[in-house]
């Protein structure tokens, strides 16, 4: 009897997984990839600074919506905005072991409204492409959707 739930037990295990390997049910909701170095304890001020060093902005071939990963934009060293934003969130969760939100919506320049990306971090807005800077009270920022960290990383979609 005893022989017999173990062998049931490890058959649901393995079927369990293998279902989720052939079907690819479960994308990692929180990624980890040693090959991005981050400052542990870094301040959000940093991480900004050190992206507009280093990652440059560059929009997306004719308009299309690509969404790279983090690793993609580290290793490519470019990426739109919302390519920037993604690995800002990812260097902030690795740093500070905080969970900033998504924010897409709209961002007015010289009366043009221009769809764009930033992040929501401890309650206030953030502009990743200027050293994180405080966009909480700028009216040209307008929120349309805010996304979670998990479900952005799980479905690498906005």
């Amino acid at each position: 009897m005893k022989t017999m739930k173990i062998s049931l037990v490890l058959g649901i295990v393995i079927l369990f997984s293998s279902c989720q390997f052939i079907l690819g049910m479960f994308n990692d909701p929180d990624p980890y990839y040693p090959e991005i170095e981050i400052k542990q304890g870094a301040t959000v001020q940093e991480i900004g600074a050190w992206l507009d060093v280093n990652i440059e902005y560059k929009e997306s071939p004719d308009g299309a919506v690509t969404t790279q990963t983090p690793l993609e934009t580290w290793r490519l060293r470019t990426g739109d905005c919302s390519d920037i934003v993604i690995l800002c969130m990812y260097m902030i969760r690795w740093s500070q072991n905080k969970f900033p939100d998504f924010i897409y919506g709209y961002l007015t320049t010289k009366g043009e409204k221009y769809g764009h990306a930033w992040i929501q971090h401890e309650g206030r807005f953030l502009e990743c492409q200027l050293s994180c800077k405080d966009v909480t009270d700028d009216p040209n920022y307008e929120m349309v959707k805010s996304i979670s960290y998990y479900n952005l990383m799980k479905y690498g979609t906005y």
